[in-house]
């Protein structure tokens, strides 16, 4: 005969408890008959807890629903819920045996993970705590039947210990059952508590490696804003200058044109001159000198106004350029210090998830050719990930530009050797097989990726070369007593 239980709904706020209802109250909700106006416009964490008669839970299953403007629940939201509570997976023990637990981490119907959350096991915000809380209070008024009292010295379940946090540790007073257990049983029901504790601790890393890869999600989302918004700005500061730019040339063109077409009024006014003078005495050329000094003044301050103009928009010009030049170098230096802020908040959101899991026993191992498998400390972590390459040449004693050659090596050792077949300057690869070099420290560029054959006309190579060097350095050496004899 299956035991009564009965199914309610919490929902959170600020990763507390703020309203309790029956699963009845919520199925108004989404039908629509009822409205919550406190979640109005909201996407809200909630839980549908699967409760006994002794108020204690036996399912949960944490899922996130979105409200309206009016608070009216989303049409299209469709979690099978209790179905998820039927088929999920093993959790925690919170007093009735280890509960059945639908999260984001641990999703029975894989389409629906998006709809799920996973809920906090850090020591001083633990969410199986709360849910257990909220219901001993009983603020639903449930049905609640006491547990029978155990006879004293046994338990009246001792394979349901609460085990609300995954930092604590499931442990059972060594004198409990020491009357009535064997040894044997002991140990046994001593596993069964170490299994179940490490399948509660992989359901906390699993929690803690995706609230992780949100976080870096969201670094990286406001990262690529603030770098489209500063590359979006230095365009606009280079269409900017490229118009000055342009301005200052067209600028330049019209005052040369003024300056042809006042040389041309110049030789007109000289021709007319020239003309009268040929006409009149004396006094003409009184007018003329006049006529020149007139025109000169004015010539010259036509060009004063038009070199002052130039020179404040030049000047107007430079100006722009210094702001332009210094906005680019401080862009420059906020992107890079963007960088290293998101560096930084990454080592200190990931060193804080590493110390946890170095504490609790877990090894960092990670394997690659020539390194073998390596064993990563917590603080060398961030290092690794940035280049998992570098960290294994830098294990392998070598400079990571070696150590990539000597990879492709590894991965497939043929001759690299240029071969020209056909004669016309095309050259392919050798392509015979070679003995692989183990070893990074081992492989030597340009001679251990090549067969017998082309190694030894490499050699050949090399020694004529240094033929070459030795007698050139011996002719200058006899070219010397030469000049000096002459």
């Amino acid at each position: 005969m299956q035991a009564e239980h009965t199914d309610v709904v919490l929902f959170f706020e600020d990763h507390e408890i703020s309203k309790e209802m029956l699963m009845a109250e919520f199925e108004a909700v989404l039908d629509h008959v009822v409205s919550v106006p406190e979640f109005a416009d909201q996407s809200v964490e909630a839980a549908f807890v699967r409760v006994n008669e002794n108020l204690q839970p036996i399912a949960i299953v944490f899922f996130k629903i979105d409200f309206g403007r009016e608070g009216a629940a989303d049409p299209k939201w469709n979690v099978p819920l209790e179905h998820m509570a039927s088929n999920s997976g093993a959790g925690p023990d919170l007093g009735a045996g280890r509960i059945r637990l639908a999260c984001y981490s641990q999703c029975p119907v894989a389409w629906h993970q998006k709809q799920l959350w996973d809920p906090a096991m850090s020591p001083g915000h633990n969410t199986f705590m709360q849910v257990r809380l909220a219901l001993q209070k009983n603020r639903l008024g449930l049905k609640y039947v006491p547990v029978p009292l155990a006879p004293e010295g046994t338990s009246a379940n001792p394979q349901a210990l609460p085990s609300l946090g995954m930092d604590q540790a499931v442990s059972v007073p060594q004198g409990i059952g020491a009357n009535s257990a064997t040894p044997a049983n002991e140990l046994a029901a001593e596993r069964q508590r170490i299994a179940e504790h490490i399948k509660s601790q992989r359901l906390h890393i699993a929690t803690l490696k995706n609230k992780r890869n949100e976080d870096i999600a969201k670094l990286k989302s406001e990262f690529q804003k603030q770098l489209r918004h500063h590359q979006q700005t230095a365009q606009q500061l280079e269409r900017q200058c490229q118009e000055q730019t342009e301005r200052a040339d067209r600028f330049k063109a019209l005052l040369q044109e003024q300056v042809r077409n006042i040389k041309q009024e110049r030789e007109r006014a000289a021709a007319q001159l020239s003309e009268v003078s040929a006409a009149r005495t004396h006094d003409v050329s009184e007018q003329f000198t006049i006529l020149q000094q007139k025109f000169d003044l004015e010539l010259q301050a036509k060009v004063d106004a038009e070199t002052a103009e130039l020179k404040e928009m030049l000047e107007m010009r430079n100006v722009e350029l210094f702001y332009r030049e210094e906005q680019m170098t401080a862009l420059r230096d906020e992107i890079a210090n963007l960088r290293q802020e998101k560096v930084r908040l990454l080592n200190q959101g990931a060193n804080s998830y590493l110390e946890q899991l170095s504490d609790a026993g877990v090894d960092f191992v990670a394997h690659h050719p020539g390194a073998g498998h390596l064993s990563i400390a917590a603080a060398d972590v961030g290092e690794y990930l940035d280049s998992p390459q570098r960290f294994a040449a830098k294990k392998c004693y070598v400079d990571a530009e070696l150590y990539a050659v000597w990879l492709e090596h590894y991965n497939d050792p043929v001759c690299q050797a240029s071969v020209d077949v056909s004669g016309d300057g095309d050259s392919f690869p050798c392509g015979r097989s070679l003995e692989r070099v183990e070893i990074p420290n081992q492989y030597v560029a340009n001679f251990s990726n090549r067969c017998p054959e082309h190694q030894n006309q490499a050699a050949f190579v090399d020694a004529q070369a240094s033929n070459d060097d030795q007698q050139s350095q011996l002719s200058q050496q006899q070219a010397i007593p030469m000049q000096r004899g002459a």
